[in-house]
């Protein structure tokens, strides 16, 4: 199975609990739906995915977007 965009935007919105995290301009940590529940099953739902992701290897700002998390996600393939 391809990994696509669409299966780790998918992703990001169900850990986060809402669509309103694919939002253009959304901050995950600021408005609080990236928190350390959203994480795990992120991370959880990624490895699921074949994409080893190591929360210690990630910038801190790897997580604030969708986008971020995107390039994140592409950079560990």
């Amino acid at each position: 199975m391809q990994l696509t965009d669409d299966m780790i935007l998918s992703l990001i919105a169900n850990a986060c609990g809402t669509p309103r995290a694919l939002e253009e301009g959304m901050d995950l940590i600021e408005s609080g739906l990236m928190d350390s529940l959203a994480r795990i099953t992120l991370f959880e739902g990624l490895e699921d995915l074949g994409v080893e992701l190591s929360p210690t290897q990630l910038a801190p700002d790897a997580l604030r977007s969708a986008p971020a998390i995107l390039a994140a996600v592409h950079a560990a393939l």
